[in-house]
């Protein structure tokens, strides 16, 4: 009875019953990627490959793990490899395309999506997709045609309703972002970035009050957004409501230390309120943050003339044309300080090179 037993457990170990398919492996993989395991997932779609070297769609399903722990050259060997097998697979097609959109080769990534596109011309996701390259090489009105297509397609498609809004943001259609934008609040009443960036057309059409509002909407969909305190503060800046323009940016700048543009407008907001030395804090610390920001060397400029200290001002200035040659508004105010020191030839010659860049300033 004992031999009996060993020779038993002999077969079952040389001969498992029940053997997973490379099939069974394919099935574990997508189970696996479901549940974002994406390396569990890679090694059942390796079993699945081991046992079946053709096996198109288990490199396509491989690829996309790859492409999801942001190894995007990995994911783009595996789409070869199945469009080498089955030159069909429209899905392979536009994985590759984001896997190449990643690696920002966006020409590459839309020839790929034109192929899905050839072989499956309601592939949605493609077309979307393929708005998305559009808009990342600014060519929006093309962009606009995918995301329409996308919407026709899938009338629910909040994502492509939210693209095509920056897109027409982008080029100045304002109220068709605005319409947009709406659109995608109504599919989604949590979707931050659509508030924020409607908030930003209706900034742009001057209607700063619907702005704040949009951007106080993002804040209780999520109060931990810097980006929306800081617009809102924005708006109340341009509204000359200057305290609560710095209390939102002081939220942003609480929740990011690092917001650059944060402080540099917080700055702003204290040299209209006349609290000059604060002022130069946000702007120095700006700067410190990026030594190339040449709106803060501006700002700080603006402020030491108003202190009066002409020479740091005209230093300010003078960093500033050097980062931008062409910034006529830091010639102009460095004239300003220069005639204000008595040297009226360097005046001159700044207001000339400033009316030069901007006709509009020898009006003043």
């Amino acid at each position: 009875m004992r031999v009996f037993c060993f020779v038993l457990l002999i077969l079952l170990l040389t001969h498992p019953v029940n053997a997973k398919t490379a099939e069974d492996w394919l099935k574990t993989g997508i189970e696996f990627f479901k549940q974002g395991k994406y390396e569990d997932a890679i090694d059942a779609y390796n079993k699945a490959i081991k046992l079946n070297p053709n096996f198109a769609v288990a490199y396509v399903g491989r690829g996309l793990a790859y492409y999801y722990l942001g190894q995007y050259n990995k994911a783009i060997q595996d789409y070869n490899k199945a469009i080498e097998l089955d030159s069909n697979l429209a899905e392979a097609y536009n994985n590759r395309g984001l896997a190449y959109a990643k690696l920002e080769q966006y020409d590459k990534a839309i020839r790929d999506y034109n192929k899905a596109i050839g072989l499956d011309p309601n592939f949605t996701l493609a077309y979307y997709n393929r708005g998305v390259a559009y808009a990342k090489l600014g060519q929006y009105d093309k962009s606009i045609q995918d995301f329409t297509k996308a919407i026709e397609l899938d009338p629910n498609y909040a994502d492509a309703y939210y693209n095509r809004g920056i897109a027409y943001y982008n080029l100045g259609q304002f109220n068709k972002a605005i319409q947009d934008y709406n659109k995608t609040v109504e599919l989604n009443s949590n979707y931050i970035d659509a508030y924020n960036n409607r908030g930003n057309a209706y900034y742009n059409l001057g209607q700063y009050d619907k702005a704040i509002q949009d951007f106080t909407k993002a804040i209780k969909v999520d109060p931990n957004d810097a980006t929306a305190y800081y617009n809102r503060g924005h708006a109340y800046a341009d509204l000359g409501q200057y305290d609560k323009a710095i209390q939102d940016y002081n939220k942003a700048i609480e929740l990011d230390p690092n917001y650059v543009y944060a402080y540099y407008n917080r700055g702003n907001a204290y040299y209209y309120l006349g609290q000059y030395n604060k002022a130069i804090q946000d702007c120095t610390k700006a700067i410190e943050l990026d030594p190339n920001f040449t709106l803060a060397y501006v700002g700080r400029g603006l402020v030491y003339l108003g202190l009066e200290q002409y020479d740091k001002a005209i230093q300010d200035f003078t960093k500033a044309i050097e980062l931008d040659p062409n910034y006529a508004l830091a010639y102009y105010n460095r004239a300003v300080a220069y005639y204000q020191i008595g040297e009226y030839d360097k005046a001159i010659q700044d207001y000339n090179k400033a009316v030069e860049l901007d006709p509009s300033l020898g009006s003043d």
